[in-house]
């Protein structure tokens, strides 16, 4: 079964798009895209649906790939870009690298597209992952504060030396402290 992937291409040759395309249904997904040229329809395409990730051409008449990683960085998006493009110099495409972008791969070696984009994938659904963690540890966090604040009993934790590894507001007064000393 082909793995579903939505994925906005930036580039301003139907025919080139076409073939990110062929290479990527090739490799096994099932494609929902959308080509842009312009960071106006850039703006309109992302409004619109969430991507999994983004190809973009390094330089369009209309556009380029330094623009299309700003507005992902104003908008706070964290979806990964990979730049498929001509040849271009290795400081051109180490300078877009430092940019945002997550790879560079011609457009004559396509071939390099499917693993580059399923290691992205991965990394980017690692991210989320973690972050939902982290989230979720914040939650914890705060229910349990609430929980130490409000009751009326002193509560306190201590690690294996006897240290009190934290005390409710209480615990403290009964102890004749504040909660932070």
């Amino acid at each position: 079964m082909k793995q579903p992937l939505h994925i906005l291409i930036l580039e301003d040759t139907l025919d080139d798009a076409e073939l990110i395309v062929l290479e990527l249904e090739n490799g096994g997904f099932a494609l929902a895209w959308e080509r842009v040229d312009t960071a106006q329809a850039m703006h309109e395409a992302l409004d619109r649906r969430q991507w999994d990730i983004i190809t973009s051409d390094y330089s369009m008449p209309r556009f380029s790939a330094e623009e299309a990683l700003k507005i992902l960085s104003k908008r706070a998006l964290n979806i990964p870009v990979i730049i498929v493009s001509g040849a271009i110099g290795d400081e051109t495409a180490a300078h877009i690298m430092r940019a945002g972008a997550r790879d560079f791969i011609t457009k004559a070696n396509l071939a390099r597209l499917v693993p580059s984009l399923q290691r992205e994938l991965k990394e980017a659904q690692a991210e989320r992952e973690r972050r939902y963690a982290h989230q979720e540890l914040e939650g914890l966090r705060q229910r349990n504060e609430l929980i130490l604040y409000s009751v009326g009993e002193g509560i306190c934790g201590l690690d294996g030396r006897g240290k009190i590894t934290f005390i409710n507001p209480a615990g403290a007064a009964l102890l004749g402290y504040g909660v932070e000393e």
